[in-house]
This record gives C-alpha cells, sequence and structure tokens, in this order.
C-alpha cells in the first residue's frame, strides 16, 4: 500500500493529448496564489507530469478552457477531505472561461450549498459557457432556486445535462427550470425524466430557432404527435427555412405525426433538408 502522503490530492490532465499530468500534493497547505500559478503553467506549458505510481483516483470533474479538455481526479476518498479540494478547485475554476463544464462527484451531502455556490460563479463569470451537466439529484427545489440566478438571462449557456433521472421534479422545479430556458439562450436538456421533456418543448425550440441553426437534435426526448404538431405549427409560422438535418429517433412519432412534420418543411420551403 502506497504512503498516503506520496498520494496526490488532486490530479489534472489533458484529456486531448499524451502530454502527462499534474500532480498537486498537500492542496490544503497551498495559499491560493500559488495554487492557481501551479494550474495556470500547466495550462500555458502543459509539459508537467505525475509520479509514475499506482493509486487510487476519483474522477469528479471535466472541463474545457482554450478548446482543451480537461479532467480532474482526487484520490481522496473522506468525504471532508473530497469536499475541501473541491472547493479549493472550484475556487480557481470560477476565475477562468470555461467553456464546457461536467461534475459527477462521487457523493453529495445535503449541506455542500457552498459548492452550488461556486459552480453558480463560475457559470456566471464565463461568457463563453456552452455546455452544463450536472448531477441529477441537482434537480431539487433548494439547488434549482441557487442556480437559477446565475443561469437565468446567461447568453453564451445553450445545453443542460441533468445524467439520467428516474423521478419525476417538483413543480417548484418545473417552474425554475422553465424560467432559466425561457430568460436564457438554452436549446437543449438531457437527463429529465420521460414525463417532463414536454413542459420545456415549445421553449426550447424557440431558442433553437433563434440561434437559426441547421441541424434540430430531438434524440430521445418522449415526442408523441401532439409535440410533433407543435413544431411543425412553429415551422409553418416562423417560416423556418433553413433546416438541413431533424434527428427523431428514439421517440413516439406514428405515420400522422410525421406526415404533419413533411407537410410543414413544405410549406416553408425548406429545400435543402437531407
Amino acid at each position: 500500500m502506497s504512503n498516503p502522503k506520496s498520494v496526490p490530492d488532486l490530479i489534472l490532465k489533458n484529456n486531448y493529448a499524451d502530454i502527462g499530468e499534474l500532480s498537486i500534493f498537500n492542496i490544503n497547505n497551498l495559499k491560493d496564489d500559488e495554487f492557481k500559478m501551479l494550474i495556470q503553467n500547466f495550462f500555458e506549458n502543459g509539459n508537467c507530469h505525475g509520479q509514475q505510481q499506482i493509486y487510487h483516483k476519483n474522477a469528479f470533474c471535466t472541463f474545457t478552457f482554450e478548446y482543451k479538455k480537461y479532467k480532474v481526479y482526487s484520490s481522496r476518498e473522506e468525504k471532508n477531505e473530497f469536499k475541501k479540494i473541491i472547493i479549493k478547485f472550484f475556487n480557481f475554476l470560477k476565475n477562468i472561461m470555461v467553456q464546457h463544464f461536467h461534475y459527477h462527484p462521487p457523493f453529495f451531502n445535503d449541506d455542500d450549498v457552498n459548492i452550488i455556490y461556486l459552480i453558480g460563479d463560475m457559470i456566471k463569470n464565463s461568457n463563453v459557457i456552452e455546455h452544463i451537466s450536472l448531477p441529477n439529484f441537482f434537480l431539487k427545489n433548494d439547488v434549482l432556486e441557487i442556480l437559477h440566478s446565475y443561469m437565468a438571462n446567461h447568453k453564451s449557456l445553450k445545453r443542460l445535462g441533468f445524467g439520467r433521472s428516474k423521478s419525476k421534479m417538483s413543480d417548484i422545479c418545473v417552474n425554475y427550470l422553465d424560467d432559466i430556458i425561457k430568460n436564457s439562450n438554452i436549446e437543449n436538456i438531457s437527463g429529465l425524466h420521460k414525463d417532463h421533456y414536454r413542459y420545456f418543448f415549445e421553449s426550447l425550440l424557440s431558442n433553437f430557432f433563434r440561434g437559426r441553426s441547421p441541424n434540430l437534435n430531438l434524440y430521445d426526448k418522449n415526442i408523441n404527435d401532439d409535440l410533433i404538431f407543435k413544431l411543425s405549427d412553429m415551422i409553418k409560422k416562423k417560416e423556418i427555412d433553413y433546416l438541413v438535418k431533424i434527428e427523431l429517433s428514439n421517440n413516439k412519432i406514428t405515420s400522422k405525426g410525421f406526415s404533419m412534420l413533411i407537410n410543414s418543411l413544405l410549406e416553408s420551403k425548406n429545400k435543402n433538408i437531407i
């Protein structure tokens, strides 16, 4: 068994190239400026290498910064120690322009509200962030209430993910999420209970069409003919004529619903649809 003192508290690894990893020891003894300098040097030079040893690593976060993807690991399994490491790292992360962020901790306590605020600060402070993926247990009243204040009116955020939830949200959660969508540019949400997507369908479509993307992805959204009718109606009313591809796999659309969609595409003159 390796000496606990020789095991790094945090490991930062570039996921795009085999250029090594940054191992940080005794993280709680580092001042914020020292911690920032270590990571900034890794970003700029990318030539740090961790020690060649075997140790247990828990990946709890991935993020993209300046078009490079990084994975963050911790070898600490004690909840309190792990929480300190997350807070230390997220305090750094909130000050850089993150483009994509995925948080998947091995455990989470209801009293870890300060972590949610740090994630919120990171979202608010980055004007280039497009995709956020969070654990499905974040779909709770108190968590969404906090995130609502950071995500609503955000201009660059386009996609949200919540793992894959098997349980339904409360009405309060639905209202928070609906308001976030209506007051942002979010056009895609994944991981919700199959019955919930219909609540946000039209708002998500409105945001999508505002961005004028030619590729509409509706894969596995529990879409039936009623929702296809709403999509078809919106295509005609907004005179959407630039669609090239629509992904409709793994839904509940009948030939009647598909015919309605085809008619709306013809009527709105989507000549480039493939």
